[in-house]
């Protein structure tokens, strides 16, 4: 079944909607997250259906995505020398050591880990895979729409965000964020994985279960106040400041009890019986059979708040989807879906968590969104000629990423996604209505009680296109 499921999961993942330099990046950036996976299944199976599909479609370069993707693959041994190379750094390439604090460093990599270097004799030719799309004049529209937003709160919370405090388990976590997030299910395993650190990018995953080995090994329960987890279909030890009235009551079918697991030795998994049919006009692979909804505990570099945020509420937002949806949300166009409605709740826990108190986790939310701003290729150009601009959008210019330096419609998403949702537009049949009506609800409360809410809401509002029906709008009107 793992071998069975990589496949899936590595053909979705080559199904992105976009073509040349952008596709590959996407593509690779997906397998490394089906490598992940991989590594956690602790299959050899697994990676032999992963190493089918990767070279089958010849990918020559793919950047940091690349250099992610051998590196998990070489903990299952040596890498085959048609796995995708780093290649020649793009244009305007920002250097590894401009990433900001609180993003994973080369230096935290394992011993080994492949840098950009000569392309192994017999390689493809290095021609040009097409150029990469510019973001639209809308994108940069609603960036400043955000920006300003941002000021607003950084106004409401002044300071700095806090690296004091000392880090709490993920399920930890996860439950302190279900109360701002607006359809918390708990139906999830958490799995440590150790081994992985630094190369851990998307850590909620669905997966198949695995198999029968030792008795489990458990970390201890969790407070009975803990994460919630449905009642599941089978246990197999496997191998290795706002008080919102409107927010939802608890599940009514959840159990006191969550799984808690550690990858690298026995432990208990959760399984949910799906049958993954994709909703109409959803160009992606299914994956089939049994699954769990995974979130995977990879040490990161991190102040405790922010990893809070990270987990209790975007990876938790994920793990709620994951939860209500049999789509496949986690690639290609489902992905665009994904991150924007998990961006939708970070940017409604900003204004929950500024009126509750939890100001720290405020700060850190407010930083994200900046930091999603920063990371849209072409930013810094754009900037210099933006003119008057509020002070977020000059903050935003001094991060990088150069893991989106090929990926404009993937960053821009995660600005133009969760406002188009926020701004009541229609997300298809990707989003369910289980999630955006309790995402909206909640998000006319935040509006209320924060002005700065209401205006962000009419600025995307005005700015969005004529049709419903989807996300894909996030790929129109490039340049």
């Amino acid at each position: 079944m793992s071998r069975r499921w990589a496949v899936d999961a590595a053909e979705a993942a080559s199904v992105v909607p976009a073509t040349g330099d952008e596709a590959a990046w996407w593509r690779v950036r997906g397998w490394a997250e089906v490598a992940l996976g991989c590594v956690h299944l602790g299959s050899a199976e697994a990676f032999d259906g992963l190493d089918e599909v990767v070279l089958a479609a010849r990918v020559r370069y793919a950047g940091p995505h690349a250099a992610r993707l051998r590196a998990l693959r070489a903990l299952c041994g040596p890498v085959p020398p048609d796995y995708p190379h780093t290649g020649p750094v793009l244009p305007g390439y920002p250097h590894a050591s401009s990433v900001p604090p609180g993003y994973p460093h080369t230096a935290s990599m394992p011993p080994g880990y492949p840098h950009a270097g000569p392309v192994p004799s017999g390689y493809p030719d290095a021609g040009p895979a097409g150029r990469v799309p510019v973001p639209s004049p809308v994108t940069w529209d609603l960036c400043r729409a955000l920006g300003a937003f941002c000021d607003a709160v950084a106004e409401a919370c002044p300071g700095e965000p806090s690296r004091e405090g000392s880090p709490a388990p993920a399920e930890e976590d996860l439950h302190w964020g279900e109360r701002h997030r607006p359809s918390p299910r708990g139906s999830y395993t958490v799995a440590r994985l150790d081994r992985c650190t630094g190369l851990a990018g998307r850590t909620w995953m669905r997966l198949p279960p695995l198999p029968p080995a030792h008795p489990p090994a458990v970390r201890p329960r969790p407070p009975a106040n803990a994460p919630t987890v449905l009642p599941c279909a089978s246990v197999h030890p496997p191998a290795h400041p706002l008080a919102v009235p409107s927010r939802p009551p608890a599940h009514p079918l959840a159990v006191p009890s969550i799984p808690v697991v550690d990858s690298e030795s026995p432990h208990v998994h959760t399984l949910v019986s799906r049958t993954v049919d994709p909703p109409a006009g959803v160009h992606s692979v299914p994956l089939r059979g049994l699954s769990a909804d995974v979130l995977l505990e990879v040490p990161r570099v991190a102040a405790p708040s922010q990893e809070r945020v990270w987990r209790g509420i975007h990876e938790g937002a994920h793990l709620d989807h994951l939860a209500v949806t049999t789509a496949p949300i986690e690639f290609g166009e489902g992905l665009l879906a994904a991150e924007s409605y998990a961006m939708a709740v970070e940017i409604l826990a900003t204004v929950t968590c500024l009126l509750e108190g939890d100001l720290a986790e405020a700060r850190w939310l407010r930083a994200g969104l900046v930091e999603r701003i920063g990371r849209i290729p072409g930013y810094a150009g754009w900037l210099r000629g933006a003119g008057e601009v509020p002070a977020a959008l000059r903050e935003a210019g001094t991060w990088r990423r150069t893991d989106f330096a090929a990926l404009p419609r993937l960053a821009e998403t995660y600005v133009r996604g969760p406002l188009a949702l926020l701004a009541g537009y229609d997300p298809g049949p990707l989003v369910p209505a289980s999630l955006t009506g309790p995402l909206l609800a909640r998000w006319s409360d935040a509006c209320a009680a924060f002005p700065p809410a209401q205006r962000l809401t009419a600025e995307a509002a005005s700015r969005q296109p004529a049709h419903d029906g989807g996300l894909a709008y996030a790929g129109e009107g490039h340049g």
